[in-house]
């Protein structure tokens, strides 16, 4: 006797079955199920990167900018062009450029009303901990500067002065496009020609904003303030000193690299 199915549905249901059975977990019809991805605060591009780029579960890219800045203080007028590279640690390394007229310098305890002035500068900021939307680092400075004095009075006419700065900050985002930057900064600068003397050691307080301006170009505004001591009281005691700074960015997120 011959046994015929009269349907091959059945067949098909059970071969349906066995094979989806078998088939690899996550996987449908061969190809391979994607995790669901979350857009991260702050414009980053990639789901888990730090909303302030100061480290976080995935490697940051490498991040470079050019900057040109205007300054000035109670003591000079001046500006200076600079380079930055934010490494995949979230480290920054930098260095920069500058030059001045001086109104009012100290040379050898000696007020000096007009001259001039090249700075050379080299500045690290390493990230210490982040709390959104607050974010902590610590900066340091290590720079030169040499002037040259035009007014008459001739037995001194150039200075020389090595100087390093310390500075523990918090940057607070506000919104996707600006932060707000606050902390002190501890300041020693001495005089190493004609005389080797402490010229100003002091204490500021640091208040700044950042603000990005598009994927590549952001604003960077800095006012400090506080005293100083130098020359055995023979300084400028006050110093305030504040700077305007435009900034192209290079690198894959840097439109949400603010904190400098």
């Amino acid at each position: 006797m011959q046994l015929t199915f009269s349907s091959a549905a059945p067949a098909r249901r059970l071969l349906c079955a066995v094979t989806l059975a078998l088939a690899p977990s996550g996987t449908l019809g061969g190809a391979q199920a994607q995790p669901a991805q979350i857009d991260s605060p702050a414009g980053s591009r990639d789901a888990g990167r730090s909303a302030l780029g100061l480290g976080s579960n995935l490697p940051e890219p490498i991040l470079s900018s050019w900057s040109v800045e205007t300054h000035g203080s109670n003591l000079q007028v001046g500006a200076a062009a600079a380079a930055r590279v934010r490494l995949p640690s979230a480290v920054q390394l930098g260095a920069s450029l500058g030059g001045a007229s001086l109104n009012t310098y100290y040379v050898d305890g000696y007020e000096r009303l007009h001259g001039s002035a090249f700075e050379a500068q080299a500045r690290a900021v390493v990230p210490l901990a982040e709390l959104a939307p607050a974010a902590f680092t610590f900066s340091g400075t290590l720079g030169g500067r040499q002037v040259w004095l035009t007014d008459d009075v001739v037995a001194v006419d150039h200075g020389t002065r090595v100087f390093s700065e310390l500075g523990l900050m918090a940057h607070i985002r506000v919104g996707s496009t600006n932060l707000v930057r606050v902390g002190p900064i501890m300041l020693f600068d001495f005089e190493v020609k004609p005389s080797f003397a402490p010229a100003s050691l002091g204490q500021l307080i640091h208040v700044g904003h950042a603000l990005s301006l598009g994927e590549r170009v952001a604003l960077n505004a800095r006012l400090e303030a506080g005293g100083t001591y130098g020359f055995d009281g023979n300084n400028e005691k006050f110093l305030v000193r504040g700077g305007v700074e435009l900034m192209a960015r290079f690198g894959e997120g840097s439109g949400a690299w603010l904190v400098f």
